[in-house]
């Protein structure tokens, strides 16, 4: 999911709110939309975290081999 996705469900809150029924499970559906989106986010950053340090890594090592 990215946020055009995101915002696209938004937009049809308008629509699914009218009906009770409607309403309970586009919430439920929004509030998975968030969670992923938070989720991704995390990974995203947990990634580049990774490979910073691997690349801190690998200037150490060619630096104490030479």
């Amino acid at each position: 999911m990215n946020e055009k996705e995101v915002r696209k469900v938004l937009t049809e809150w308008k629509t699914i709110s009218r009906n009770k029924e409607n309403k309970e499970l586009y919430e439920v559906r929004l509030k998975f939309l968030r969670d992923y989106l938070s989720y991704q986010i995390g990974e995203q950053r947990i990634g580049r975290e990774e490979c910073l340090k691997e690349g801190k890594k690998k200037v150490l090592f060619k630096v104490n081999t030479n």
